[in-house]
């Protein structure tokens, strides 16, 4: 089972398999299912995760602050999938909280 990890705090995001996550601003859930209401840098639609066959997938939405992997200065493309390993970090915005993908069997 895939899950991030936040590296500031205790919050985890697990994902299920063929489950979309939404990460946004947003409280509504018609936009997003994991939000971030206090960041004025993350869009109300941000970025989705999704595992498929076992393989952790991050897209950014077209956010105007952009998701960040692996601590580099370019953004993520938006509107491509892109494949996330263990222990992989992931920054949406300008977010002061990171996140590290993580794997466990179960």
């Amino acid at each position: 089972m895939w899950y991030l990890s936040s590296q500031s705090d205790s919050r985890i995001i697990y994902i299920v398999p063929h489950k979309e996550i939404i990460i946004g601003r947003s409280g509504d859930a018609q936009y997003c299912n994991f939000a971030v209401p206090d960041d004025p840098s993350i869009s109300r639609k941000h970025a989705t995760l999704n595992v498929l066959d076992d393989t952790l997938i991050i897209q950014d939405l077209g956010s105007k602050y952009g998701t960040y992997l692996n601590n580099s200065s370019e953004k993520l493309e938006c509107n491509v999938k892109q494949k996330v390993n263990v222990n992989d970090i992931i920054k949406f915005g300008k977010m002061d909280c990171v996140w590290k993908a993580n794997w466990v069997e179960y």
